[in-house]
């Protein structure tokens, strides 16, 4: 696809290819399906259709069903992607287009036998084959295969060997598992000794797990960017390059901003728990040379780079710096804009205090200690025998004859894993010596107890063993020495159970926060989490969301891992859902002095999600009427995120670029004791000046927690 051969006058001309269009839609109606479908099928296709609905239809587009609007075709029953010769004026003789690859989608989340499957990707192929590809020279196809029958799918592959109009093969960004998975590498193989690229474009089986299904379309077209994350370290983790050396893969319409703080999460992780995936040699970010990414306008930066259309003036390029003035931390906002809030508002880098003006309290008499607050301080009880005083009778019973027993969540800490660093302290004293006591004490720390995350689904036992921890916490941690706060831990299988709780130890000042896990059962933006929100802010509480949770629950939104690598990385994929829900479904809206930390779950994410959000936001607000301010600000506002884990760049001169898109504003100083996560935090504290250096490290904290 090097060069155009044009014909006439009798002469053939050649020239380069100067535009290739890499993901064009055309789109076959249920109509066109079946008369092309063979005898066998005809009968079935005709009864029974299809038995997985198009995500479309789950979450509808705002506006002409996200098409543009000059695209649906005349022809009556006709959808936008049927009709040829209007696509080509459109787009191929509009911008002279030399080669467009069409990607059909539609089959990507279907569900059905096996046969079946195969017969509807036979259908797709030749249709585009004879319809398309034979009467246009410019296009090009993508291979449409039952990916979750690879025998079959190797099999449409080998049916298309030899014709060089098909170009890559297609498959969803969402399907049954993961796509670094094992079962899928007779396709990555079948692609790679055909040599076609592997074309991941969005869509599929959405299964949302891990965080639970969101209610919009604005959340759910965000988090096609998130769903990409995820199989990018599927597939890099599970060691599908590594197996396959010659397969390219293209991450299609999920956006590429973000590849760059996924690399560093990786490479961060990996240095510390290569000894678990013994086949990855070299770091993630080195092992195979960046897939390609397709770059669609809801990613931040669609166009062909290096082109300037006709009549416009080329405008001067830029580094680094010159990207960070255009796009101020934490938004798409003019810099004329920025300096006109900040002149009335005050920088929220320089003086973050001004933000929120109810400080953390200080310890009374406390002194010694470094002017620091640690945000995140781990404790547990090493059995449920410590909590048993707090319990009553039939629940301490319950334990006994059921055999429950703490298993110190293993899959979240393995207990050998370089990163764990040893087990939670269970007593006072052992905090003591390992934080409290000593030159470099913190003035203030906030004890997270992650004990609640690795209860059962019963709910009741659930808020009854909520309410023994922070009991225990109060009695034996708080009491004992005025430098300590905590959170406060609550079930989220019983909101009115988790409200009575907050209700209870609300008042206390020694509580802070309200502790959740960043795995959950729905977004926690969602409408049956709105009276823990508001009990929080009754009471003046923060909302922390932290890494983790029940093992059972997914740890990404394509479902289950097998590698403890992606779990923890899978921590930021749902931390970003997370803000994607409390944000779309209007919680702000509804509680405007409501604030949530994201504990654990990194924060190099955030620049690329939030260009994403406030771009898709400007497309579809009407679905969202309540968010009223670009989905950035809100972010500004509301949030914070943790020092730790810190993955950033090894060079420094990156590593300040990034922090300095993120905002020192936005970071709280964690340990994230007994944790390890490697040098990220010393890379952090380095990269920052003053006066930006003492907000991470206190004034941040002291000015977001009561």
């Amino acid at each position: 696809m090097t060069e155009v051969r044009t014909r006439g006058a009798g002469a053939t001309a050649v020239r380069p290819v100067r535009l290739v269009d890499t993901d064009v839609h055309s789109s076959m109606t249920r109509a066109m399906m079946v008369e092309r479908a063979s005898a066998r099928w005809r009968p079935h296709f005709e009864r029974y259709g299809l038995r997985t609905p198009p995500i479309t239809e789950q979450y509808p587009r705002a506006r002409n069903a996200g098409m543009r609007a000059d695209s649906w075709p005349e022809q009556a029953g006709s959808i936008p992607g049927s009709d040829r010769e209007l696509l080509a004026r459109q787009l191929l003789d509009e911008y002279d287009i030399d080669f467009a690859i069409l990607n059909t989608l539609g089959l990507q989340d279907h569900n059905e036998v096996p046969a079946f499957s195969a017969e509807l990707s036979r259908i797709v192929n030749d249709w585009v084959a004879e319809e398309w590809m034979a009467r246009d020279d410019r296009l090009l196809g993508a291979i449409n295969v039952p990916h979750e029958h690879p025998d079959l799918a190797v099999r449409e592959i080998e049916r298309r060997r030899g014709d060089r109009r098909w170009v890559q093969v297609l498959l969803p960004s969402a399907a049954h598992d993961a796509l670094g998975s094992s079962r899928y590498w007779p396709i990555y193989e079948a692609a790679a000794g055909s040599g076609l690229p592997v074309a991941i474009h969005t869509g599929g089986l959405s299964t949302h797990q891990g965080t639970g299904w969101p209610s919009y379309y604005l959340e759910e077209h965000v988090s096609y960017a998130l769903v990409m994350q995820h199989q990018l370290q599927s597939l890099v983790c599970e060691g599908v390059f590594e197996t396959f050396p010659d397969l390219k893969v293209v991450l299609t319409e999920g956006g590429a901003t973000w590849a760059a703080s996924v690399g560093w999460t990786l490479d961060g992780a990996w240095s510390m728990l290569r000894d678990e995936v013994p086949h990855l040699r070299r770091a993630p970010l080195g092992v195979h040379q960046g897939p390609g990414m397709v770059h669609h306008a809801a990613a931040g930066g669609a166009g062909r780079a290096g082109t300037v259309p006709a009549g416009r003036p080329a405008r001067a390029a830029g580094g680094p710096a010159a990207v960070r003035d255009r796009l101020p931390p934490l938004g798409l906002r003019l810099a004329g804009a920025v300096a006109a809030r900040r002149a009335a508002q005050g920088d929220p880098r320089g003086d973050p205090g001004r933000q929120r003006v109810r400080p953390v309290r200080p310890a009374q008499g406390a002194g010694g200690g470094r002017a620091v607050i640690d945000c995140d301080v781990h404790c547990a009880p090493a059995a449920l025998g410590a909590l048993a005083p707090y319990l009553p009778e039939y629940w301490r019973q319950y334990i006994a004859d059921a055999g429950i027993r703490l298993t110190g969540l293993p899959t979240a800490y393995p207990p050998g894993a370089p990163t764990t660093g040893g087990p939670a302290p269970a007593a006072y004293e052992t905090l003591r010596t390992a934080v409290l006591d000593g030159p470099d004490a913190p003035r203030l720390a906030i004890l997270n107890c992650l004990t609640l995350f690795e209860t059962h689904r019963n709910p009741y036992y659930s808020a009854a063993i909520a309410t023994a921890v922070n009991d225990w916490l109060c009695a034996e941690w708080l009491g004992r020495d005025d430098r300590l706060r905590a959170s406060l831990v609550v079930s989220t299988l019983d909101v009115e159970a988790a409200v009575a709780e907050i209700d209870r130890l609300g008042p206390d000042p020694r509580f802070v926060q309200v502790l959740l896990p960043v795995r959950a059962d729905a977004p926690y933006g969602n409408r049956r989490y709105h009276p823990i929100h508001e009990a929080a802010v009754r009471h003046d509480l923060t909302v922390g969301i932290h890494a983790w949770g029940r093992s059972a629950s997914a740890a990404t939104p394509s479902g289950f891992t097998s590698t403890y690598l992606q779990d923890l990385a899978g921590n930021a994929q749902m931390a970003q859902a997370h803000i994607l829900s409390l944000v779309s479904e209007g919680a702000f809206a509804r509680f405007p002095d409501l604030r949530v930390a994201l504990i654990e779950c990194g924060f190099t994410w955030l620049p690329p999600l939030l260009w994403r959000f406030d771009k898709d936001w400007k497309s579809v607000w009407r679905e969202v009427p309540w968010v009223k301010e670009r989905p950035s600000e809100y972010v500004r506002r509301h949030f914070r995120a943790t020092t730790q884990p810190a993955h950033l760049p090894a060079d420094a001169g990156q590593a300040t670029e990034v922090l300095d898109m993120v905002g020192a504003s936005w970071l709280l100083h964690a340990s994230d004791h007994p944790h390890r996560h490697g040098p990220g935090a010393e890379r952090l504290l380095a990269a920052l000046e003053e006066p930006a250096r003492t907000a991470v490290l206190s004034e941040n904290a002291q000015a977001f927690y009561r």
